[in-house]
């Protein structure tokens, strides 16, 4: 069966690179597509055959074609999964058939709970000498390549919300991370060491400041300065399933962690919630900044669902390059 790179996710470069390089122009046979070079199925059936070993069925589970699109969106259709998988099973040794719901095998999941562990252990017994045990079932060092280069034209934003009426806006010195005396604790940094909190547009800081109606700010905008190299690791994407030289269940271990993690860096906390809740992720923040060579995180917003935010662990690498004064003319709530 001749298969094409429109049968997947257009994400998936290295897996559409291999088909357009190996195959020839005819017709798929799975989407009908023509003009694409397509090849046979059978030659992508060891890369399969690797990724459901990942998984056993599960009363608990959902079914395997929905399984893969919600957790990484590998197919182009639901009718390309179908017919793709329909085929594989049948080609290779597998107890999973397309009826069963399944999961990650338990080995896969050993690592999430870990982190559940690891929380706990922040919180109640070991808050600065985690257990060995712990940090090494959860394989932190094969988990952040997920990582891009911040850009020197890249415009970010950052609000403070005033204190008095008719002040004017911060000067841009102003609205960097704070002197280290006067910084709380944060949802990356803790007590006493300043992180410069970011976001990739004005409305998300808004939400971010927690800005209410007639609230006057000042919002800055920032760019990395352009002869340093910003490294960030990106817990908003979703990796690559296919990756010729990365073992898959490394490439699962690692996303469903980061996945983890990244629900924990979005989680809406309250005022009244305890800043205990921050432990973990600042744990992981400082990880990141003393074992990789990452400058910074970037995590989909709590408040604001298109918004994502970065965290700069250096604000000497970026410069604010204006500051305006703004006024929240409406605010928008809704309760059940």
């Amino acid at each position: 069966m001749l298969v094409c790179p429109k049968c997947f996710n257009d994400k998936e470069s290295e897996l559409i690179e291999y088909i357009n390089s190996s195959g020839q122009e005819q017709q798929c046979e799975i989407c009908s597509s023509t003009n694409e070079n397509s090849l046979e199925l059978d030659e992508l059936l060891d890369f399969f055959e690797t990724l459901l070993g990942n998984f056993q069925v599960s009363e608990t589970g959902i079914l395997l074609r929905e399984k893969i699109q919600e957790d990484w969106n590998f197919f182009s259709s639901p009718q390309s999964a179908d017919t793709i998988l329909k085929e594989v099973v049948k080609l290779i040794k597998t107890d999973i058939s397309l009826t069963d719901k399944v999961d990650y095998v338990d080995s896969i999941r050993e690592n999430t709970t870990c982190w559940n562990k690891l929380k706990d252990e922040l919180r109640q017994s070991r808050r600065f000498f985690p257990d060995p045990k712990t940090l090494k079932c959860l394989k932190l060092e094969n988990s952040f390549n997920l990582s891009y280069q911040l850009d020197s034209n890249t415009e970010l934003y950052r609000a403070r919300v005033h204190h008095k009426s008719g002040s004017e806006a911060y000067k841009p010195e102003e609205m960097m991370a704070p002197e280290s005396q006067y910084t709380t604790s944060g949802r990356a940094n803790p007590s006493g060491i300043p992180f410069l909190y970011l976001s990739e547009n004005e409305k998300t800081v808004v939400y971010e400041v927690r800005a209410s109606y007639l609230d006057e700010l000042s919002i800055g905008v920032f760019k990395a300065k352009s002869d340093r190299k910003i490294e960030i690791v990106d817990f908003s994407e979703q990796d690559l399933l296919y990756q010729p030289d990365t073992n898959i269940d490394q490439i699962i271990e690692s996303q469903l962690l980061r996945n983890v993690i990244s629900d924990d860096l979005s989680k809406p906390m309250r005022r009244y919630d305890s800043k205990l809740e921050y432990i973990s992720t600042q744990f992981i923040c400082e990880f990141i900044k003393f074992n990789t060579t990452a400058d910074g995180i970037r995590f989909n917003s709590s408040l604001y669902k298109n918004g994502r935010n970065l965290v700069i662990f250096n604000d000497d690498q970026i410069n604010c390059q204006a500051v305006s004064l703004k006024i929240v003319k409406a605010v928008d709530f809704k309760i059940e």
